[in-house]
């Protein structure tokens, strides 16, 4: 939930506060389908959608986005938050700086 707490942070309030929790069970990862089943939507990107406005520009300060350059995680992408021509995600080291080019996908906050 590295994301949603750094959304709480700058925004007061999280992106994704009603889905903590949901993406588990017994304290092991749900798998893909189990989450497309949880969270009724075929992808990741598709589940984002239902909560941010997706963007198809350099992402601004803030913005959530993802990709597949650092650790992947059972979703296929790795979340992370844009700081600028940078993004910070969690990787097996700890929290890593992806430059913006490497970033798939992002979302605002409407």
């Amino acid at each position: 939930m590295f994301t949603n707490n750094a959304y709480k942070a700058m925004y007061g309030e999280g992106w994704a506060e009603d889905w903590e929790g949901k993406y588990t069970k017994n304290g092991l990862y749900l798998k893909r389908d189990e989450l497309r089943k949880t969270f009724n939507a075929q992808t990741l990107e598709e589940a984002i959608d239902t909560k941010l406005e997706r963007i198809d520009y350099t992402p601004p300060k803030g913005a959530l986005v993802t990709t597949d350059k650092v650790r992947l995680w059972v979703i296929g992408q790795a979340l992370g938050i844009s700081v600028g021509s940078n993004s910070l995600f969690v990787s097996d080291k700890g929290i890593i700086s992806v430059p913006t080019e490497n970033v798939t996908n992002a979302w605002i906050k409407t």
